[in-house]
């Protein structure tokens, strides 16, 4: 199960193991890098949200190369270029459920390690 458990704004996974009684909890604190700087914030605004025909995003950052959006698995939905500030996503494409938006630098790193969450 997804959910922000320790109310801190990104989804945290449970999980029960039904032949030992146990409950897990996958905290999620966020991705930093290798060398374990952290990953740059930028500012990343979606509206509306949820939506019904699809999303306006704005990114204050001019290094922005691409977005891409992933399925709660990590699976990747759709990948689309940062040619403006602010562009449209159309919802018709993805299914309703939730989903991560994902901004990545001209050199191929993510930009944020906060999840925006994109919700049909």
């Amino acid at each position: 199960t997804f959910h922000d458990r320790d109310n801190d704004g990104d989804l945290d996974m449970t999980g029960i193991d039904e032949e030992s009684d146990l409950v897990f909890l996958f905290v999620n604190n966020g991705v930093s890098s290798i060398n374990n700087e952290k990953v740059p914030e930028v500012r990343i605004n979606v509206y509306p949200n949820p939506a019904q025909s699809g999303w306006h995003v704005e990114i204050a950052e001019d290094e922005c190369d691409y977005i891409r959006i992933v399925d709660l698995s990590g699976k990747l939905i759709s990948q689309y270029p940062c040619n403006e500030h602010i562009f449209f996503i159309p919802a018709g494409i993805i299914s309703e459920g939730m989903y991560v938006l994902q901004a990545f630098g001209t050199k191929h790193e993510l930009m944020t390690s906060r999840n925006v969450h994109l919700i049909k």
